[in-house]
């Protein structure tokens, strides 16, 4: 692909660069369990939030609700 990516044709307003692995963001996945009934998922999060303050949770998404939540 490296090879491929100077011989592209752009157009007007493009920004293509070729970067490393290294300098896309990664992403954790995390499965959490919360007792009780399953209620809306931004509660979980700011309560989360206030639990953890040194933690950086603004791009925290929920991705599934099956009784366990999958946080990403």
């Amino acid at each position: 692909m490296a090879a491929k990516v100077p011989t592209l044709a752009d157009w007007e307003g493009s920004r293509l660069k070729m970067v490393g692995l290294d300098a896309l963001p990664t992403y954790k996945r995390v499965v959490a369990w919360f007792p009780g009934p399953v209620e809306d998922t931004e509660r979980y999060l700011v309560h989360l939030r206030r639990l953890n303050q040194g933690l950086d949770t603004r791009h925290w998404r929920v991705y599934e609700c099956m009784g366990v939540y999958t946080l990403c």
